[in-house]
């Protein structure tokens, strides 16, 4: 073996320690880092599918119009485990007090990253309609 060869090849293996050694960090970072802004926007977009499914159903119109929040609460009660949720419904001259409001069984207000959408909703009686806000809020669930 020339000694030509054996400088080459430990500049390889010095080089390869130097990728193996890089990589681990690498890996070890991203392993501890916190993806809170997916987090936030799973959370967004549950919270927009909900208050979508609610509209489409009727349910929100059904609550309005009946003032019973059963028919949200129904809903609200199946979603998943981990997801907690607050509906409220507000007059559209009145942003200030809502008209109604739901909270998921078993949830606390105990959240530090909610996601809250807004969405009006139309009640019709008869011919007229009259028009509300619907607000959802959404957050993870805490435990204890």
């Amino acid at each position: 073996m020339t000694k030509k060869g054996f400088i080459i090849s430990v500049d390889a293996f010095i080089a390869l320690l130097l990728f193996f050694a890089i990589f681990a960090a690498s890996t070890y970072h991203l392993g501890t880092a916190k993806f809170s802004a997916k987090n936030t926007i799973l959370l967004k977009e549950s919270a927009m599918d909900a208050l979508t499914v609610l509209e489409k159903n009727g349910s929100l119109e059904k609550a309005i119009k009946e003032n019973k929040p059963n028919y949200i609460r129904g809903f609200a009660n199946r979603l998943p485990a981990s997801l907690c949720a607050e509906v409220s419904i507000f007059g559209q001259n009145n942003m200030a007090e809502p008209v109604m409001t739901v909270l998921k069984s078993g949830c606390k207000k105990n959240f530090t990253e909610p996601a809250t959408i807004n969405k009006s909703v139309a009640a019709r009686t008869g011919n007229a309609a009259d028009y509300y806000i619907a607000r959802i809020t959404a957050w993870q669930k805490v435990s204890g």
